[in-house]
């Protein structure tokens, strides 16, 4: 039994992990209006460190990501529930904005097909 079974509402720790997203978000965001290379920049070394951390804790607690594994439960406890583990699926639905622009500055218009190129 873990922390999270013990409590009455068990799925209220993810409203941590929003208000740490939403707050990480918002300075990313700020980044990447006044310098958009900063903005690239600063959060490819945060989903790259969150995925070398979680491969990291994964190796050290040996966890296996496997329902009959006897370390499923600490897959629970050193992974699931933290926020840094978490953040690279953020950090894909926070950047994806700002490369649908990249893409509509370069020409690539969203819902138009591109002009099919002359055969010779």
């Amino acid at each position: 039994e873990t922390i999270l079974h013990r409590r009455c509402m068990g799925w209220s720790w993810y409203l941590s992990i929003d208000m740490t997203f939403a707050i990480v978000g918002m300075v990313l965001l700020n980044v990447w209006k006044k310098r958009p290379l900063a903005g690239w920049a600063f959060a490819a070394v945060l989903f790259f460190c969150s995925i070398a951390l979680t491969v990291e804790q994964a190796i050290q607690y040996k966890l296996d990501y496997n329902i009959m594994s006897p370390s499923f439960a600490d897959y629970g406890h050193y992974v699931y529930t933290r926020p840094y583990h978490r953040f690279p699926g953020y950090c894909i639905g926070l950047v994806t904005p700002w490369a649908l622009q990249a893409l509509d500055e370069r020409g690539f218009r969203r819902g138009q097909q591109q002009p099919a190129s002359p055969r010779a």
